[in-house]
């Protein structure tokens, strides 16, 4: 994107369409999209939250924290992607939007021989994985164990980065839906395969076997879908034009430095902990990452539609749909973020204590109430992360990115250091807010004249509502667990007082929300557009643009 979009002021209350787009083709696709990611989502939440648990209860929680390590050690492989399947999206969103199938077939192309640069680095890692599992404090008897499970993780990934160039087309192509078709499908044979193999004794290394070849199957099926569905672009694969590769490269590049960025965040205290501490802790950081993950789960399913949409306005020139898709998609991510990230800061003990019973801790109660508040602002900045990759404007992105590696580093090791499993947590937390505090103010100032000021409006509104109704449900699981204590066994106690907090939770913020003004009758509106988007299966079903 270059140059300066003009400002346009948020929409007044009586104006307010769904985000400024609605009568446009476009918008109906982006609902689409978004409910069809939603119904994915819903689904993934429940078999999440009960396999964690479960796995636990079956391997562990030191068979857990090794798990969870070595899936954060072959996660930094991902930087060998280059920004592969960022670019992917975005030159295959152009093509379509620009009715180029060869150029889409060519996009896919590259993105397969891009993909060749993880051969060395996985093939030093399955010959090293002795030495790899030597930097973490895994006990002498678990080690052989770890060495199988670390070679296996790695074949898993190498399979899932050749699947994502054809899961990335189908997104720039829009067919988000099919692709949560996809993943609805993985994971029900996920769920219950890990249920019946656990049970069966087959412990991790069965588990991460099964992995392997479900994943295998999906990259299977993922190919075959869109050869069939989109035979066009076969006019184009098998070609790379010079221009397209220097394109390709110098976008991938860029994003390059953001997956350094997003591995650091997410990654790094993982690998410190199990370094400088014990095994188990990072089992309990995992945990409440893992948990307060859901603070952003349910408003990223705005994200993925976003980024070809910009894209398409992009190449239509439309930078006052652009501003508008960019505040609203904001609004949208926030008003969704905000009571989820409160709720669990403020009742953290009293969700990981129902969540996990006897292997419930402290330290996963202290990791989810300091992540789940920095991951608020993390989904603050995720609808102008979008608009940025659609468009091509990554500078500030890539600046935001840059200056929370060397932070977020920094501040992980001098904390652990000094202070143990919290100073992880700290310093985590810490990079992350600074980061895309910037982020989002730089942004918004790029785009136009006050918009950083709307946007902060936009996310600090829903933040103070929702500590407000906060100390509200607290104040009501305080005093009713003592009292359903002594008519109900302790766990359903439990669950009775955390739902009747949630409920005057969730009351106590919608009403903050009316009085601020944030909500307003066309977002329900918009709510149900989007559930009838998500059933009109006849729209669904057919590929391509013009649905």
């Amino acid at each position: 994107m270059t140059g300066t979009i003009e400002a346009a002021p948020i929409r007044a209350e009586s104006e307010r369409t769904s985000p400024g787009l609605q009568a446009s083709s476009l918008s109906s696709r982006i609902v689409r999209n978004t409910a069809w990611t939603l119904v994915a989502r819903l689904l993934y939440l429940p078999v999440s939250i009960c396999l964690i648990p479960f796995i636990i209860s079956k391997v562990g929680i030191a068979h857990y924290g090794i798990w969870v390590t070595l899936f954060a050690v072959v996660d930094y492989f991902s930087l060998f992607d280059f920004g592969n399947g960022a670019a992917t999206i975005r030159h295959v969103a152009h093509y379509h939007a620009a009715g180029e199938p060869k150029g889409i077939g060519q996009t896919v192309t590259i993105s397969l021989l891009f993909n060749l640069v993880f051969i060395p680095p996985l093939f030093m890692a399955v010959n090293f994985s002795g030495e790899i599992i030597s930097l973490f404090q895994i006990d002498a008897a678990d080690r052989a164990e770890a060495v199988f499970i670390l070679r296996w993780v790695i074949y898993n990934f190498a399979v899932s980065q050749l699947a994502n160039v054809f899961r990335s087309t189908m997104i720039g192509q829009q067919r988000i839906h099919i692709v949560n078709y996809f993943d609805i499908a993985y994971l029900v044979i996920y769920a219950g395969g890990t249920v019946y193999l656990l049970n069966q004794g087959a412990g991790l290394s069965g588990l991460v076997r099964m992995l392997f070849f479900l994943r295998s199957g999906m990259f299977a099926v993922q190919i075959g879908y869109l050869l069939i569905t989109s035979p066009e672009i076969r006019s184009g694969f098998g070609r790379a034009d010079g221009e397209l590769r220097k394109r390709f490269f110098a976008y991938g590049m860029k994003l390059q430095f953001l997956s350094v960025a997003g591995l650091v965040n997410s990654q790094l205290d993982k690998l410190l902990i199990g370094h400088f501490l014990r095994i188990e802790f990072v089992a309990f950081y995992e945990i409440g990452q893992k948990l307060s993950g859901f603070v952003r789960y349910i408003p990223s399913v705005l994200l993925a539609p976003l980024i070809p949409a910009s894209t398409e306005l992009h190449v239509q020139n439309d930078r006052q749909r652009l501003q508008a898709l960019c505040l609203e998609g904001t609004r949208y991510m926030v008003l969704l973020a905000a009571p989820v990230s409160v709720f669990f800061a403020w009742l953290s003990p009293a969700v990981i204590e129902l969540w996990l019973q006897e292997n419930a801790h402290a330290y996963a109660a202290l990791s989810l109430r300091i992540l789940a508040m920095a991951f608020y602002f993390d989904v603050a900045a995720g609808a102008i992360s979008s608009v940025g990759r659609g468009t091509g404007a990554l500078q500030f992105e890539l600046q935001a990115g840059a200056f929370s590696t060397v932070l977020n580093a920094g501040l992980s090791i001098a904390l652990i250091l000094c202070f143990g499993f919290p100073g992880a947590l700290v310093g985590t937390a810490a990079a992350m807010i600074l980061m895309n505090s910037l982020w989002l103010h730089r942004f918004g100032n790029h785009i136009g004249a006050g918009v950083a000021a709307k946007l902060w409006s936009i996310v600090l509104k829903p933040l103070g509502c929702a500590m407000a109704a906060g100390a509200f449900g607290s104040l009501l699981h305080s005093r009713a667990l003592p009292a359903l204590a002594d008519l109900f066994a302790p766990r359903v106690a439990a669950a009775a007082a955390l739902t009747a907090a949630a409920a005057v939770f969730l009351a106590a913020y919608g009403i903050g929300l009316a009085a601020t003004r944030m909500v307003s009758g066309p977002d329900l509106r918009w709510i149900a557009q989007a559930l009838a988007g998500c059933f009109d299966f006849r729209r669904a079903r057919g590929p391509g643009l013009n649905r």
